[in-house]
């Protein structure tokens, strides 16, 4: 359950980290 939130955070913080630099 906690890798799978995990996993799921990772993905959204490297669809929204190049939104936020650019």
């Amino acid at each position: 359950m906690f890798l799978m939130d995990w996993l799921i955070n990772f993905d959204l913080a490297l669809l929204l980290t190049p939104a936020i630099l650019v």
